[in-house]
């Protein structure tokens, strides 16, 4: 089975958040053996961004980290193991708000658009927006 790493190169809906990883040295730590659940967003969730956002984030790397940091925890967390979930510690040692509406699992806000890819190290999910640390 393939690593979060090798999984994240091969999806081509998620070229921009690995773009984003490859500039940190979080990239590195997604080749560990984990476990690691990583919220991967979709192409699309970057499309509705200010240019000028992600501009300013590629400029500040701390600032960059900590928000990527925050699309991964730090532990292998299927869909149904979220639903029983109330919150998420993540890679930065904040914590993402999940919630359940209409059937569909929302971590700050951010819908999981297609879940459970599995990994060696752990599980991706692709979701339909950024998640921002509070």
């Amino acid at each position: 089975m393939k690593s979060i790493h090798d999984r994240l190169l091969e999806n081509q809906d998620v070229r921009s958040f690995v773009r984003l990883l490859r500039e940190t040295n979080i990239w590195l730590h997604l080749e560990s053996e984990g476990p690691h659940t990583v919220l991967a967003p979709g192409e699309k969730a970057f499309t509705r961004l200010p240019r000028n956002l992600l501009y300013s984030l590629r400029q500040e790397k701390w600032r960059l980290r900590e928000v990527l940091a925050y699309h991964i925890v730090l532990d292998r967390v299927r869909v149904e193991d979220f639903q029983d979930m109330e919150t998420a510690r993540t890679l930065n040692g904040k914590m993402l708000q999940v919630r359940e509406s209409n059937g569909n699992v929302l971590l700050d806000g951010s819908r999981i658009q297609e879940g459970d890819l599995p990994c060696r190290n752990g599980f991706i999910h692709i979701m339909d927006g950024l998640m921002w640390p509070k």
